[in-house]
């Protein structure tokens, strides 16, 4: 063999070696932003856990339960003291029918009783919604890049208790 030979095969020994390593450091990189997306999920899924219990208690306006209640007690709120550090989650609640977006079916009667004018945010204007559609955005930061995840849920009273 020649030195010229020894050369080219040692070029493209490393040349395949730094694409391996390239590779797996990508690998480990995406498998660590995954798992942080899988983290924050599960930290909104509890959220949510949370809201339903709420949604499922007899509505009442003082004492903060139930579907009605939902606005005055989520509307605006971030959750930064999760789990997960630099996940943060930012709720809205649809309290108006007429401001419901378009992911959950846009404007509209939620709860067929003929009109579109309920609102929790004014007890005056009828309060009688029973499907509260909310918006959850959980921000986080990865590797210096803040990434944005958008949630849409409906929320009813699912039990009789």
């Amino acid at each position: 063999m020649s030195l010229l030979e020894i050369t080219a095969g040692l070029v493209l020994l490393s040349v395949m070696v730094m694409s391996y390593g390239m590779t797996l450091v990508h690998g480990v990189e995406q498998r660590r932003e995954t798992m942080i997306v899988h983290q924050a999920m599960v930290i909104l899924r509890d959220v949510v856990a949370e809201i339903q219990d709420v949604a499922n208690r007899d509505p009442d306006f003082t004492t903060g339960d139930g579907v009605t209640a939902l606005y005055s007690e989520y509307n605006g709120q971030t959750l930064t003291d999760l789990a997960l550090r630099g996940v943060e989650i930012d709720i809205v609640v649809y309290a108006d029918e007429a401001n419901v977006p378009l992911e959950l079916g846009g404007p509209q009667d939620l709860n067929l009783d003929g009109d579109s004018a309920d609102d929790l945010g004014n007890e005056s204007n009828g309060t009688d919604l029973l499907v509260v559609p909310m918006e959850f955005t959980l921000v986080y930061q990865e590797s210096g890049f803040q990434y944005t995840l958008t949630r849409y849920r409906l929320f009813t009273r699912t039990t009789n208790d």
